[in-house]
């Protein structure tokens, strides 16, 4: 046999030798450590997103919320209504940096919970896309009209009518 030959085998048995410990991720290991990145400033290690796919793991800043009182809230027993909201975050993960959405409804108890299947990636050249759209949506919405009595922003909604 020769060298080259020897030294694949011996590499191949030290891989096929290694302990199961070699080759997890340990309870509380950050995302710094699984993609050997550096942490952004502003994602803190308690919104570390750890996936069972270790490159697909993010780094997650805080969630700002936004209210949607065109979605279905719930009415809490005490009359008052929790209303669902976006939660939007900011994310960095080994392909890059995006923008995490996803929809919380409340529920009857006026917990907050995840719609399933709601979340959406978007890159930051889509989120910026985004952001000028809805500026642009507002802008055309807020624009007055000369030539009409309606108030600017306008949109008839019949209050009386339930979600």
């Amino acid at each position: 046999m020769d060298t080259t030959a020897a030294n694949h085998t011996a590499t191949w048995e030290d891989r096929c030798d290694r302990l199961i410990g070699d080759v997890c991720i340990s309870a509380g290991t950050g995302v710094d450590e699984i993609l050997g990145v550096p942490r952004p400033k502003w994602a803190h290690p308690d919104g570390d997103r750890v996936s069972l796919a270790p490159a697909r793991s993010v780094f997650a800043g805080d969630a700002a919320l936004v209210p949607l009182t065109r979605h279905q809230g719930h009415r809490l027993p005490d009359k008052s209504i929790a209303i669902a909201r976006l939660a939007v975050e900011p994310r960095h993960g080994a392909g890059g940096s995006f923008v995490w959405f996803e929809r919380h409804d409340a529920t009857a108890t006026g917990d907050v919970e995840l719609v399933r299947g709601s979340g959406t990636a978007l890159t930051v050249e889509e989120a910026v896309e985004l952001a000028h759209t809805l500026l642009d949506a507002v802008a055309v919405l807020t624009e007055p009209d000369p030539d009409s009595d309606a108030p600017i922003g306008f949109m008839p909604v019949d209050l009386d009518e339930e979600a």
